[in-house]
């Protein structure tokens, strides 16, 4: 648990608790600074992902804005799936890393 406890930041299946206890500190420790980059905390989770010791588990991790919002999700397959809100702070769409459009939402305002 990440976020000073708030929000899931690695989901791993295939391990037990005590398996992967000893590398949990590096991401969990960023993702509960007080100030740290997008960029510093996907750097650690990519590093914790990509570790030789855990290559036999399926990992998944995500990033969260500054308002608890879904803000990038790293599957597995390792292709990251990115959220974007409107200024309503609806989800408006997930694209790939390549901006590849993967799914669009639309809301009827009209009453």
């Amino acid at each position: 648990m990440g976020y000073n406890k708030t929000q899931p930041i690695a989901k791993i299946e295939g391990a037990t608790y005590d398996q992967i206890v000893p590398y949990l500190g590096d991401i969990i420790s960023k993702s509960n600074a007080a100030v740290i980059s997008e960029q510093d905390l996907q750097s650690a989770l990519d590093i914790f992902r990509n570790n030789a010791n855990l290559k036999n588990y399926q990992i998944t991790t995500y990033v969260y804005d500054s308002l608890a919002r879904m803000k990038m999700t790293t599957p597995p397959t390792g292709i990251r799936m990115i959220y974007q809100y409107d200024t309503a702070g609806r989800l408006e769409k997930i694209e790939d890393e390549n901006g590849k459009l993967l799914k669009k939402y639309q809301y009827n305002t009209g009453h």
